[in-house]
């Protein structure tokens, strides 16, 4: 579900003409420039046109949009830096495991099982 944009912002997006509304409440919920042209069946061009217009005409507009994405990439970012470390913790785990395994079978360290000596 995406996540929804405060009033103050709403109002700003609702000056725009209507696809360009569209496409800055998508960005503004953090999306990227190529998921609102997917999402909209916009060729990715044509979504940056539209941000640059809402800039060129709608300064303010413009930097409210950028200041509410920021926030939300910057979410979007600190979750996959915790995906990334959850993944490593795992993995680290399975190779202490293995490398217990190997010790304990008499294999030297770092030596593969399917690789004869």
């Amino acid at each position: 579900m995406l996540p929804i944009l405060p009033r103050k912002l709403e109002r700003l997006i609702q000056r725009l003409p209507r696809q360009q509304r569209r496409v800055a409440r998508l960005l503004a919920r953090g999306g990227t420039y190529r998921q609102a042209a997917v999402s909209r069946g916009l060729h990715l061009r044509t979504v940056r046109n539209y941000m640059r217009q809402v800039r060129l005409r709608r300064p303010d507009v413009y930097a409210a949009v950028v200041e509410h994405r920021t926030i939300r990439l910057a979410e979007r970012h600190a979750a996959a830096l915790a995906r990334r470390a959850e993944r490593t913790r795992q993995w680290c785990f399975s190779q202490s495991r293995r490398r217990y395994r190997d010790a304990e079978e008499g294999r030297p360290f770092g030596k593969c099982g399917w690789i004869l000596p």
